[in-house]
């Protein structure tokens, strides 16, 4: 088979059409059924189709037909990582070579069993494998040592807003070990959520000088499972105060899909439908939107969503920014979660170390929405039961 056929269904892949790379790999396999080319292809193609389990076959073929293959490996151990099977994912990882690729992925299975110490220290290799870009040169990048009084330090936002949100908790201890000037790079849709932000000296667009990516402080400030605190930490200033009045129906928050694109984020949205249970619950529950462009909810910026987020005795989403802002606020929480999960919600736990106020909801297999809905609407009317015995909200 020339090498030309595989060259086409690389540029095909490349190119976002997996459905020709699969063809192409598919012809390629039958004229050569042992080609370790045709299936690392076949399998990449699979991947790109979202059809994991079908990839995974491919790849395991290919094993069987070339062990010790380091790509074959490292695909498997990515793969069984993207479908939440952790255990495998990181059996793999030892069998591949250590490479940017592989290295990147046991620190995000690391970080998901709570070992920080090694998992922060390998994170970083996000900005080698494209997951983030790193905005300023390494040299000038603050190793956590205490800086000189008159000098300032730029941390810069990156990744998605709730990200930023949920590390933005370790700008006060940066300060306090860099005993420095402290600048925030913000964007302008979190400008005003940060406005008077403890350990923030001044808000900034600009990335200058000393400085350091937000999500970089846990790795340099050592942070540890057991240094997180779930408390309150995000309060907007002028925040509105949530209406307390007794005997009223508890206003619930919704929100189910990310605004963030892509097949890694796809399945953490909840497909709308699966939301009527508990609309049907009104009028026992009030439930109000904030589903950014859904009924009319039109934010300008995260700050005006954290003010509608404030008027909700409970919030129920998906894993989105919007979990992020309303558990620093400490507003009652319930986090739809994939199966795969994320490293940020570790594993296997209803309750998360970084919000006090949060409770997650797990799918017990890949893609079923409905058992996890079902346990949320059985948990609400509980919550309503309990409420209107005790005229409060114990979410």
């Amino acid at each position: 088979m020339s090498s030309a056929v595989y060259q086409e269904a690389r540029t095909a892949h490349y190119a976002g059409d997996y459905k020709k790379a699969a063809e192409l790999a598919r012809a390629a396999q039958k004229r050569e059924p042992r080609s370790l080319d045709a299936f690392r292809l076949l399998g990449l193609a699979y991947i790109g189709q979202g059809k994991a389990h079908k990839a995974l076959e491919v790849m395991h073929k290919g094993w069987e037909a070339h062990p010790n293959d380091p790509i074959l490996a490292a695909n498997i151990a990515a793969q069984y990582w993207f479908i939440g099977q952790d255990d495998l994912a990181m059996k793999w990882i030892h069998r591949a070579p250590v490479t940017v690729a592989t290295a990147y992925t046991r620190s995000l299975l690391l970080l998901k069993y709570g070992d920080y110490e090694r998992g922060w220290r390998d994170y970083d290799l996000r900005f080698e494998v494209g997951q983030s870009k790193l905005l300023m040169p390494r040299e000038t990048m603050w190793d956590g040592k205490r800086l000189n009084p008159d000098d300032s330090l730029t941390i810069w936002s990156e990744q998605g807003v709730g990200d930023v949100v949920q590390f933005s908790r370790f700008i006060p201890l940066a300060k306090e070990r860099a005993g420095c000037k402290i600048k925030f790079g913000v964007n302008p849709q979190t400008y005003r959520l940060f406005e008077g932000f403890t350990g923030v000296d001044e808000l900034t667009r600009a990335v200058g000088g000393i400085h350091i990516p937000l999500m970089s402080l846990p790795r340099v400030l050592g942070v540890t499972l057991e240094d997180l605190s779930g408390a309150t930490y995000l309060m907007p200033s002028k925040r509105t105060e949530r209406n307390t009045e007794l005997g009223r129906a508890p206003i619930v928050g919704l929100c189910w899909q990310s605004g963030t694109k892509g097949a890694e984020y796809a399945d953490r949205n909840v497909p709308v439908r699966y939301l009527q249970g508990i609309r049907e619950m009104s009028p026992d529950v009030q439930c109000r939107n904030l589903q950014y462009g859904e009924d009319g909810f039109l934010p300008t910026d995260f700050y005006e969503t954290a003010q509608a987020i404030a008027q909700c005795d409970l919030v129920i989403t998906s894993d989105t920014s919007v979990a992020h802002i309303a558990g620093a606020m400490g507003i009652p929480t319930w986090i739809m979660l994939r199966y795969q999960g994320c490293f940020r919600w570790l594993r296997e736990r209803e309750d998360s170390p970084w919000y006090d106020s949060v409770k997650l909801y797990r799918q017990p297999n890949l893609g079923n929405w409905q058992h996890v809905v079902d346990r949320v609407v059985t948990d609400l009317k509980e919550l309503v039961n309990g409420r209107t015995n005790n005229n409060t909200c114990r979410a």
